[in-house]
């Protein structure tokens, strides 16, 4: 163990089998947290806090833009109901309308432009792009 985190109830939890009950095991966890002076934040920061971790990934090129993107929506903020706190538009609430629709614009370019050539999808797609890591930057 680590200097500082030993303590009774992080040896209780480290000697807990994997049969142990889970009540029993969250009450040893949140003794440590407490113990420990961590605060575990509400669903709604937990989202942001991952978003904006997800977005220094995208911002260092890992993920590639459209994949950050997708999981920031799908697994960070479906994680929390944003779109109950949206005015006007999708995710206004918290800044991220704009990404938002760019990134709807992306996947727009391929299903529901048909009659477009190849190279005119992959430049809107590239254009698109472009205006999503601006956004991500500001």
């Amino acid at each position: 163990m680590q200097e500082r985190l030993e303590s009774e109830s992080l040896v209780i939890l480290a000697g807990f089998s994997k049969h142990e009950s889970s009540f029993l095991i969250h009450d040893y966890f949140e003794k440590k947290l407490e113990e420990l002076n961590i605060k575990i934040p509400e669903r709604r920061e937990a989202a942001l806090i991952y978003a904006e971790g997800l977005i220094e990934d995208i911002l260092t090129e890992k993920p590639e833009v459209i994949e950050g993107i997708y999981e920031i929506k799908n697994n960070a903020f479906n994680s929390f109901d944003f779109y109950v706190e949206s005015k006007r538009y999708c995710f206004d609430s918290i800044g991220f309308e704009k990404v938002y629709g760019l990134f709807e614009d992306y996947y727009d370019v391929e299903d529901y432009r048909s009659n477009w050539s190849k190279t005119k999808k992959t430049k809107m797609k590239n254009q698109i792009n472009s205006e999503l890591l601006s956004e991500l930057k500001t």
